[in-house]
């Protein structure tokens, strides 16, 4: 099939945010990962009814977006990814040392960005959904 290879991420990155649902740091980072991956394969599937309905001008009005989802889910498995390294390696030094802070910083940043960059992908996949035509409907005349 045509989109096999989206569709693979996507079960990897469900598969993965999945595995750490019950992790005490990161649990409710993966659920919001797990939720923005379904939201961004929602916009997908919309994307391919648009194409066999007759709005493709739809999907070219949404693409940016739709990469921004991607990009932002990509992100947030990385970055959790990192986080664990860092919580290992925290672990392993004191706290208040460069070392500590560093870690602490990471796994904080880890936390910031999926609490308040990958819900962004829900609100994207809503917008979306709504198939609004009001920017084509902007006569040039007051551009």
């Amino acid at each position: 099939s045509n989109n096999q290879t989206f569709t693979q991420w996507c079960k990897s990155v469900l598969d993965f945010s999945a595995t750490y649902f019950s992790d005490p740091d990161f649990g409710l980072d993966c659920k919001i990962l797990q939720d923005a991956v379904v939201a961004t394969k929602t916009i997908a599937e919309l994307f391919e009814d648009l194409f066999r309905g007759g709005g493709a001008h739809l999907v070219a009005l949404n693409a940016t977006r739709f990469t921004e989802c991607v990009a932002d889910v990509t992100m947030g498995k990385l970055m959790l990814e990192q986080g664990f390294i860092a919580r290992d390696k925290l672990h392993k030094c004191k706290p208040a040392t460069a070392d500590g802070l560093f870690y602490k910083g990471k796994i904080e940043t880890v936390h910031y960005f999926c609490r308040n960059f990958l819900p962004r992908t829900m609100m994207w996949q809503q917008i979306i959904a709504y198939q609004d035509q009001s920017a084509i409907g902007i006569p040039e005349a007051v551009i």
